[in-house]
């Protein structure tokens, strides 16, 4: 696996987003580890670090430098100052009911509610502050989605000196269109979320119940959606399915012993790659994807591997007499025949209100 991936973080990214450690020691797994250039590098899993994060050990913990006494004391009222001023801000702004003013919520939310935690930190020096706040400034017009967390943590990080400083400049400023840049940030990153995951309802996903706002500051939106709203929507599918009355349903795979593995991450993380491995170890097997041309390119990928396997969609058929694999779409599957292995793709469509029964299905039926 490339280290390069962004499935994994080193030292120095844990070091950025607030770790020490006494925190890895106590929050994180064992690392694995990478040989370069003559000696290791540790290396933990992106996932693992994320839901670390969410407990309440690190963000009670997890504050860099600290403050004491007296000076303490002031950074606290300036960062209470600096939430009460853009709290007054969005208040007052006019907002539509569109995603992209939900989005911008959660923004707000994530910023306002770790204001307060910056003020155990160093104050930030005047030219860091100022690049901090004119990064965040020209989110109006241009706005890369990926940079975006970082963005707003260092405009949190610039908290103290902001609340100290209410007439500058740079506060004002801030506090004239915190509610308008917000927007047009969610715009972009709704943008470049909805172009690399064509297949999500991003009114769905902001609308769940328990929003993580937090990971904002961390993570893109289309890592929250991975991290966090994939496995919320099949857990809550299945759960409302089973409910009905499971004891009656695909009586012949429920008499089975199946082994399930969910295999939740972001895009480009090897996930439909490690299902064609396992996949061609098998003596048989099936593979059900949303899309025909996602079926074809499955097919072609078995075939190269030496298995033989047919392709079965709603608009084409490929069988092969001595078949021992079938590629299909979802809802072409074959409750009667019996695999070895099946490889559920993009199986989060199960929360689909026009396919979903598909995938359903296949979870539940699959031989």
């Amino acid at each position: 696996m490339s280290k390069n991936s962004g499935k994994y973080l080193s030292p120095g990214q844990l070091k950025s987003r607030g770790w020490t450690n006494a925190l890895i020691a106590e929050l994180l797994p064992r690392p694995r580890y990478w040989h370069s250039n003559g000696r290791s590098v540790a290396r933990w899993l992106r996932d693992d670090v994320i839901q670390a994060e969410l407990t309440a050990a690190f963000k009670e913990r997890a504050n860099g430098e600290t403050l004491s006494g007296k000076a303490l004391f002031q950074a606290k009222a300036h960062t209470e100052a600096l939430t009460e001023l853009l709290q007054k801000s969005w208040e007052q702004t006019e907002k539509g009911e569109d995603a992209a003013w939900a989005l911008a919520g959660y923004y707000h939310a994530a910023v306002t509610e770790h204001l307060p935690a910056a003020h155990s930190r160093k104050y930030s020096r005047l030219n860091q502050v100022t690049g901090n706040v004119n990064n965040f400034l020209a989110l109006e017009h241009r706005c890369d989605s990926r940079q975006l967390p970082a963005v707003l943590t260092n405009l949190v990080r610039s908290g103290p000196w902001l609340g100290q400083n209410p007439g500058s400049l740079l506060t004002t400023q801030l506090a004239a269109h915190w509610a308008e840049l917000l927007h047009a940030a969610a715009e972009k990153a709704i943008a470049d979320f909805s172009e690399a995951q064509p297949e999500a309802k991003v009114e769905d996903f902001l609308s769940k119940e328990g929003f993580p706002t937090a990971m904002l500051l961390q993570e893109t939106l289309g890592t929250v959606y991975s991290v966090w709203y994939v496995p919320q929507a099949i857990r809550t599918s299945l759960e409302v399915l089973v409910a009905l009355n499971p004891k009656d349903e695909y009586p012949e795979a429920r008499a089975m012993r199946r082994h399930f593995v969910l295999h939740v991450g972001g895009t480009n993380t090897g996930k439909t790659y490690a299902g064609f491995q396992r996949l061609r170890t098998a003596p048989t097997g099936v593979y059900l994807a949303p899309l025909r041309l996602l079926a074809l390119e499955a097919q072609e990928t078995l075939l190269d591997y030496g298995v033989d396997c047919s392709l079965t969609t709603g608009e084409e058929e490929d069988r092969r007499e001595e078949d021992t694999h079938i590629a299909a779409t979802a809802e072409k599957l074959d409750l009667k025949r019996r695999y070895d292995v099946a490889v559920i793709d993009e199986c989060q469509m199960i929360a689909d209100r026009e396919r979903g029964y598909a995938w359903t299905r296949a979870i539940l039926g699959v031989l």
